[in-house]
C-alpha cells in the first residue's frame, strides 16, 4: 500500500521529514526528487491550496505523487493581481519549465495531479540521445537511418527486451486458442462426458491463454507504447533544436513547408514503423516458428508446403520492395512541394484577392497537385501487383494444404482434429504474411520518412557559434573590417570590402538603393551570415568567435514586417522576458502612441491578439514590434524601415521614441524616409557594395 500523508501551508517541514524517510532512492537521484517535490509543494501553497496530498508510489518506477485542488500555473488572469502577485505567479508557472522532464501533470476528479519521478523521462531523453548519435556516438554497423533506431533500442534495451518478451508471450497465447480447440476436437473420441479431465484442461488452458493475452496488452500498453511515444516526442524535439542552430543559407534554400512536413507527417510515419510495422515483422517470425515446431509435433508432412509458401514470399517482397519504395521516395517529394505550395497560396491570399488571381493561383497549385495524383496511381498500380502475388500464392498453397491434409484424415493417418488445427495454423501464417505483404508499402513510406528526418538531423550547414562572451557591461561599439560577403558563391558580393567604424551609443543610418545591401548589413550585425573575408568586432571581440545567442540577448530588431503570434497583447510584447512590470509595458506603450490600445479594450493588456495580428492595423502592428524591442531595453537595436507603415502622426509620436533612446544604446536604422534618418549622428550611404560615409546636413538637404 502506498505512503500517503496530508499537509497544510504549515506542513512543509513534515514533508519534508516524510519524503526522506519514503523515496527509496539513493544518492543523485533521490537528491533531485526531493529537491522538485519540495519546491513543487511550496509553490503548490502559494498558488492557494489549503491542503495537498502526497504520496510516494511505484516498484519499478518510484514517484511521488502530489494532488492538489489549485494548479500551479495560475497564469490565466492577472488583472487586478499586484506585480508581487504576478511575478510569483510567473516564478510557480516557470517550475514547470525548468523541471517538465522529470514531472507528469493531469486533472483527476477535478482535481490536479503532479507525479515527480526522480530521473529525466519521456521526449526529453530521445532528442538528448539522437544529438547525441549524431554529434559523435554514430559507430560502425549503426550507418543509415536505421542506425538511429538500433542506437535507441540498444540506449533502453532493457525495456526494449521486456517489450518483445511481452509481445511474443501475447501473441503465442492467441495461436495457442485453436491447439486447444483442436485438442477439445479430439476428446470427442476419447471422453465420454463433457466434464471429464481432459476437456476441462482444454477449456482451461483457453482460458488462461486468453487472460495471459489480455493481461499483455495491457502491459505492452504501458510499457512499449510509452517508449513510442518518447520517441515521437523525441524526434520533434530533436528537429526543432535542430531547426535553431541550422544557417540562414539553409533556410533561404529550403522551402519551409518542406522542413514542416520533416516536423509532422515524417515523424508520425516513424512513430507507425515503430508501432505497428514492428508488430507485424514480430508476429510473422512467431507465426513461423510456432507452425514449424506445431507441424515437428503433429505432421512434419506440412513442413513441406511452408518451405515452399514461406521462401516464395520472401521473393514476392524482394521483388516488390525496390519500385515501392522509389515510388513512395517520389511522392514523398512531390508531396513536400505541394505542401510548401500550400504555405505560399495562404500567405499570398491577400495580394491574390486584391489583384483578382485567383485563378492564376488555381492554375499554379494544379499541376503540382495532379503530380501527386499520378505518384498515387503509380503507387497503387504496383500495390495491387504485389497484393494479388501474395494472394494467389497464400491460398494456393492453403487450398493445397488442406486437402492433403483432409486426405490423410480420409486414410486415418491424422485426426479431424489435426485438420482444423493445421487450416488454422496455415490461415495465421497466411494472414500474418498477407499483413505484411499489404503493409510493405506503408513500410517503405515509414522507412522513406525515416530517411527524410535523417537527412535534416545529419545536415552540417550550421549557424558558427563561438564561446566567448562579451565583456560586461556591453558598450554596443561596432567595426567592420574590409567586409565581404555573397549570399552564394554563383552570385556576385553584395559588400565588397566594407569597412566603418560605429561608436557605441551612437545613431547611424544607412540609405540607398532597394537591393544596395542595408538589410545584408543588419543581418551581418545579428551574425545571421558570415563574411567571406573581413571581420566585424562587437566590443573589440570577432563576432565569430562570440556566443552569438547570449549576444543576442543585447540586441533588439524591428523588422519591416512586423511578426506576431496569436495570443494575449501582453504575450507578444514580453515574448522571451519575465517579470516586466506593467508600469514599465505601459511607459512604452505611451511613448510608441499604443496606449489608446490598452485603455479602450475591457481586458486591458491582456486583450487577444490574432494570428499575424490580423484584427490590428497595419500601423499598431508596427509600433507593439518597436514596443516589444524597446521592452528589452537593447544595448544595439536595429530599425529595418521601422516606419514604413505609420502615417505622419504616429511618425511623430515613434520618432520621439527612437529619440529618447539615442545615446542610451547604439542605434542602427535602414530607411528610406528623411524623418527617420534626421536624428542621426552618422550616415552611409551603400551603392554596389561599397559604404561611403556622408554629410548629415547634405544628405539630408538632398
Amino acid at each position: 500500500m502506498a505512503n500517503t500523508i496530508r499537509i497544510d501551508r504549515s506542513g512543509l517541514e513534515k514533508a519534508e521529514a516524510f519524503l526522506d524517510k519514503n523515496v527509496r532512492l539513493d544518492g543523485r537521484e533521490k537528491t533531485t526528487c526531493l529537491m522538485i517535490c519540495e519546491e513543487l509543494i511550496l509553490r503548490l501553497l502559494q498558488s492557494g491550496n489549503d491542503a495537498l496530498s502526497v504520496s510516494v508510489k511505484g516498484a519499478f518506477t518510484p514517484h511521488v505523487e502530489i494532488t492538489a485542488d489549485l494548479p500551479v500555473d495560475d497564469l490565466h488572469d492577472l488583472r487586478g493581481k499586484s506585480e508581487e502577485e504576478r511575478i510569483e505567479a510567473e516564478i510557480r508557472k516557470d517550475l514547470l519549465s525548468r523541471y517538465g522532464a522529470y514531472i507528469d501533470q493531469e486533472q483527476k476528479n477535478g482535481q490536479t495531479v503532479y507525479r515527480v519521478y526522480s530521473h529525466r523521462r519521456g521526449g526529453e531523453v530521445f532528442s538528448e540521445e539522437i544529438f547525441r548519435f549524431y554529434q559523435g556516438d554514430r559507430r560502425r554497423g549503426l550507418d543509415g537511418p536505421t542506425g538511429l533506431l538500433r542506437y535507441l533500442a540498444g540506449n533502453h534495451a532493457a525495456m526494449v527486451g521486456f517489450s518483445v518478451f511481452n509481445r511474443t508471450l501475447k501473441h503465442t497465447c492467441a495461436l495457442m486458442l485453436p491447439v486447444f480447440a483442436a485438442g477439445m476436437i479430439d476428446t470427442l473420441s476419447t471422453c465420454s462426458s463433457f466434464f471429464e479431465a481432459p476437456v476441462l484442461l482444454n477449456i482451461l488452458g483457453a482460458m488462461l491463454a486468453l487472460l495471459v493475452n489480455l493481461i499483455c496488452a495491457t502491459v505492452d500498453a504501458r510499457v512499449y507504447q510509452r517508449f513510442v511515444r518518447g520517441v515521437e516526442s523525441g524526434f520533434r524535439m530533436a528537429i526543432v533544436q535542430k531547426i535553431q542552430v541550422l544557417s540562414m543559407k539553409y533556410y533561404s534554400s529550403t522551402p519551409s513547408g518542406k522542413i514542416l512536413s520533416k516536423l509532422v507527417s515524417d515523424v508520425q510515419f516513424i512513430k507507425l514503423l515503430l508501432c505497428e510495422q514492428m508488430q507485424t515483422v514480430l508476429h510473422l517470425g512467431i507465426d513461423i516458428v510456432f507452425v514449424i515446431v506445431m507441424s515437428l509435433l503433429r505432421l512434419p508432412l506440412m513442413l513441406v508446403f511452408y518451405a515452399v509458401v514461406i521462401p516464395m514470399s520472401a521473393w514476392i517482397i524482394r521483388r516488390y520492395m525496390p519500385p515501392i519504395r522509389a515510388s513512395k521516395a517520389n511522392m514523398r517529394r512531390r508531396t513536400e512541394v505541394v505542401n510548401a505550395s500550400f504555405k505560399e497560396m495562404l500567405a499570398m491570399e491577400d495580394l491574390s484577392r486584391a489583384h483578382g488571381a485567383e485563378e492564376a493561383q488555381i492554375q499554379r497549385i494544379s499541376p503540382r497537385v495532379c503530380s501527386v495524383e499520378s505518384a498515387a496511381i503509380e503507387q497503387d498500380r504496383l500495390q495491387v501487383h504485389l497484393n494479388n502475388a501474395g494472394y494467389a500464392t497464400a491460398q494456393g498453397f492453403r487450398l493445397l494444404c488442406v486437402s492433403i491434409a483432409i486426405y490423410l484424415a480420409f486414410q486415418g493417418r491424422i485426426t479431424v482434429a489435426s485438420v482444423v488445427l493445421f487450416a488454422s495454423l496455415f490461415d495465421a501464417l497466411n494472414n500474418s504474411v498477407q499483413k505484411f505483404l499489404d503493409d510493405i508499402p506503408q513500410i517503405t513510406q515509414e522507412l522513406d520518412s525515416l530517411t527524410s528526418v535523417d537527412e535534416l538531423l545529419s545536415e552540417r550547414d550550421t549557424e558558427k557559434n563561438g564561446t566567448a562572451l562579451l565583456p560586461l557591461p556591453f558598450r554596443g561599439e561596432i567595426c567592420f573590417e574590409d567586409v565581404t560577403f555573397s549570399y552564394s558563391q554563383e552570385q556576385p558580393p553584395v559588400l565588397q570590402k566594407v569597412s566603418m567604424q560605429i561608436p557605441a551609443g551612437s545613431c547611424v543610418a544607412f540609405v540607398g538603393k532597394s537591393g544596395a545591401g542595408k538589410s545584408t548589413i543588419l543581418s551581418l550585425l545579428l551574425g545571421l551570415y558570415s563574411p567571406q573575408s573581413g571581420r566585424i568586432t562587437v566590443d573589440g571581440m570577432d563576432l565569430d568567435e562570440i556566443d552569438k545567442t547570449r549576444y543576442r540577448r543585447y540586441i533588439a530588431v524591428v523588422p519591416q514586417n512586423s511578426v506576431l503570434f496569436s495570443g494575449t497583447l501582453w504575450d507578444t510584447l514580453t515574448y522571451g522576458l519575465k517579470y516586466v512590470s506593467e508600469e514599465r509595458v505601459t511607459q512604452v506603450l505611451k511613448s510608441v502612441g499604443l496606449l489608446e490600445l490598452v485603455t479602450a479594450h475591457p481586458d486591458g493588456l491582456f486583450r487577444p491578439i490574432y494570428e499575424n495580428g490580423e484584427n490590428l492595423s497595419g500601423g499598431q502592428r508596427q509600433r507593439i514590434s518597436i514596443a516589444r524591442a524597446l521592452l528589452r531595453e537593447p544595448g544595439i537595436i536595429l530599425f529595418d524601415e521601422a516606419t514604413s507603415a505609420l502615417d505622419s502622426e504616429c511618425e511623430q509620436e515613434v520618432q520621439a521614441a527612437i529619440e529618447a533612446i539615442i545615446g542610451q544604446c547604439t542605434v542602427v536604422m535602414v530607411a528610406h524616409r528623411l524623418n527617420t534618418i534626421r536624428k542621426a549622428g552618422i550616415i552611409y550611404r551603400i551603392e554596389d557594395g561599397c559604404i561611403t560615409r556622408c554629410d548629415p546636413d547634405a544628405e539630408l538637404r538632398g
